[in-house]
């Protein structure tokens, strides 16, 4: 009997950053519809992240007949099936199987407007939690179902992040910015690529990684009228949409005639660290 052979979908994984798909004040899970496809529309995670596997991954995807391709929203990996038996890898997978994808980060403003800290650590995001010769609490990968933030809880520290090296026999994955495991089963059920068996899931794997926007105090500094006012909370820094400030009780020592100002969002460029606060910075 001849066989054919193609490829199918094999899991997806989204990679979602809240300063970009908020709307000002409104978060992004809160947006209609509409409004919520157009701010996908007009968001590229590819402008802030790339996504490549470690040299060891890439020859056990090449062996395995899995494609990589990047999508509007994230990456979707593609597994070669036969024709006649669609559910069924080309190549046998073992359930104890995973590969290892380095993820860095393009923007060198990602930490001016994401929710983290770089000194925290190394973002290890996974489907199975390997042992850490240091305790921590390390959450799987979310679904996109359920999919919940990505916290300092997922950041290694020094000496954990130096384990994956052993962990996954291969050298410098330490060194990743963020790291990326899939196994193909995962630490429940519905994390896994693969059923116990060794066919393919009847519905595809989908992930989601969630980046939190930053809040910062927002300082103006009005040389010429000599003043300088800030907020009284912090507020989220986006790239769309705009947060009105028009109460004198939205500010500390807000400035005498006030209605004559404007006060204008912050960009992500203008973060600065004092007294154990984030502020934007706003020269008006």
């Amino acid at each position: 009997m001849e066989y054919t052979s193609q490829y199918r979908p094999f899991f997806k994984i989204e990679f979602y950053h809240q300063y970009f798909l908020d709307d000002g004040l409104a978060s992004f899970a809160s947006l209609s519809p509409a409004d919520s496809a157009r701010q996908l529309a007009n968001y590229d995670w590819g402008d802030i992240l790339a996504i490549r596997p470690s040299p060891k991954s890439a020859q056990w995807l090449a062996g395995n007949q899995i494609l990589l391709k990047n999508t509007a929203h994230g990456l979707m990996g593609l597994i070669k099936v036969n024709s006649n038996a669609i559910n069924e890898p080309y190549i046998d997978l073992e359930l104890m199987e995973d590969f290892q994808l380095i993820i860095s980060i393009r923007d060198p403003l990602f930490y001016n407007y994401t929710g983290l800290e770089p000194a925290e650590g190394m973002i290890f995001l996974t489907n199975k939690i390997p042992s850490f010769p240091a305790a921590h609490s390390v959450p799987t990968l979310s679904r996109a179902a359920d999919a919940q933030m990505i916290t300092s809880d997922y950041q290694l520290s020094a000496e954990n992040a130096q384990s994956l090296d052993l962990t996954y026999g291969q050298k410098g994955l330490s060194r990743a910015q963020m790291l990326l495991n899939l196994s193909m089963q995962g630490d429940q059920s519905n994390l896994g690529l693969i059923n116990l068996d060794g066919t393919l899931k009847a519905q595809m794997p989908l992930f989601r990684v969630h980046f939190p926007n930053r809040k910062t105090i927002w300082k103006y500094n009005h040389s010429r009228d000599n003043f300088i006012s800030e907020t009284k909370v912090a507020y989220p820094l986006t790239s769309t949409g705009y947060i009105d400030l028009k109460n004198p009780s939205d500010f500390n020592n807000p400035p005498t005639d006030f209605d004559k100002y404007s006060f204008p969002n912050p960009t992500a460029s203008q973060i600065i660290y004092r007294d154990n606060k984030i502020y934007s910075e706003i020269f008006i």
